[in-house]
């Protein structure tokens, strides 16, 4: 458990460095819109943290996905970690990254269509990929199949 707590300890720093702005840039903020501007190597560094994190999530938390519902995992229960679980979980059951390979189908949206691609661009793009979905992720596209589809944004002047 201790080797857990280490691996997750170290985890956290990475991510807590990614997200630390470098001290030799000031930060930009406008008070009446609460807007922050940063330097795009700075947003890719955080993009590429998030998608570390939510890996490791996913994996950390894969062996243990509907075990224990309702109910904290106590503290003697051994969760299997080290440095060969992302690769052993990724190559032995790829479709444990539904959550993951979804949000590509989003990526793939924005590089075509720009960040504000209309919300039908983004449910079209994964209701109708080729990847295994699990639950939730499998109901939105069921429903998106059968013509519930996401409904219009509204921007908050409207």
């Amino acid at each position: 458990m201790m080797k857990l707590i280490k691996i997750c300890s170290v985890f956290f720093v990475i991510i807590v460095l990614c997200c630390e702005e470098p001290s030799n840039k000031k930060s930009l903020t406008n008070e009446s819109t609460h807007q922050k501007e940063i330097s795009i190597e700075n947003l890719r560094d955080k993009i590429k943290g998030a998608w570390v994190a939510q890996t490791v999530g996913v994996t950390f938390g894969a062996p243990v996905e509907f075990k224990y519902n309702s109910t904290m995992i106590q503290d003697y229960q051994k969760l299997e970690w080290d440095e060969h679980s992302l690769i052993n979980e990724y190559l032995q059951k790829p479709g444990t990254y539904d959550d993951i390979y979804m949000d590509l189908s989003f990526m793939k949206v924005i590089d075509e269509e720009g960040i504000d691609a209309p919300a039908m661009s983004f449910a079209k793009s994964f209701a109708n990929a080729d990847y295994k979905l699990w639950f939730a992720n499998q109901t939105a596209r069921y429903n998106i199949q059968n013509g519930l589809t996401p409904p219009r944004i509204w921007s908050l002047e409207e």
